[in-house]
């Protein structure tokens, strides 16, 4: 093969590469324009309690501001506090509704436990959160709520006073609220260990 025809296709080869450089700058510009408009047109649904606004809210899809997660911590509390054996499977369902996939099956397993207490011993309760005594930690999606407070609740014609408290954890996702932890807070959760031997003598 003389100079001149290893010259050529060198070049040619050359060229081959060149047009397929071309072809992939190409394709990932058209990828970018289109991930653009995808992200430009893409609906996202932002859910709110049906309870009463009261300070303004601010939220991305996967980000809200403390008056977004107080609202809904409200609502969540009360519907989960707040119950007669006439409405506890309302109450269960609405619950259940908002469970993070990960601690769904758990939780749910915890509220059927509830609401078949509830329904055999003809049970109701109302309690009164202190929100002005509730703690908060906001860290962008997430958000940590811990509240006490006092109530009554009846089994058959038995009254009986109570004194609760909560902690939720919520995650904002896609615009969707979730609530990813939920339980009693221990009575000596907080106590100082100089408390905690008060109280046990």
């Amino acid at each position: 093969m003389s100079f001149v025809e290893q010259w050529e296709n060198i070049r040619k080869s050359k060229n081959l590469l060149t047009y397929v450089a071309i072809g992939l700058f190409a394709l990932n510009i058209l990828q970018l324009i289109l991930l653009g408009y995808v992200s430009a047109h893409r609906k996202v649904l932002i859910q709110l309690p049906p309870t009463r606004l009261v300070e303004s809210i601010n939220y991305a899809s996967n980000e809200a501001n403390p008056a977004f997660f107080k609202m809904w911590a409200r609502y969540i509390i009360a519907t989960l506090t707040n119950y007669t054996q006439d409405t506890i499977d309302d109450n269960v369902f609405i619950i259940s509704q908002y469970l993070h996939p990960e601690i769904y099956n758990k939780v749910t397993a915890d509220l059927e436990e509830l609401r078949k207490t509830v329904k055999e011993n003809r049970m109701s309760q109302a309690f009164y959160p202190d929100w002005e005594r509730a703690e908060y930690d906001y860290r962008g999606k997430y958000a940590l709520v811990r509240v006490k407070g006092k109530g009554l609740k009846y089994i058959g014609f038995k009254k009986k006073e109570i004194k609760e408290g909560y902690e939720l954890k919520m995650l904002i996702e896609d615009g969707h609220l979730y609530i990813v932890g939920i339980s009693k807070l221990d009575d000596n959760e907080k106590k100082t260990p100089e408390q905690n031997n008060k109280g046990a003598k």
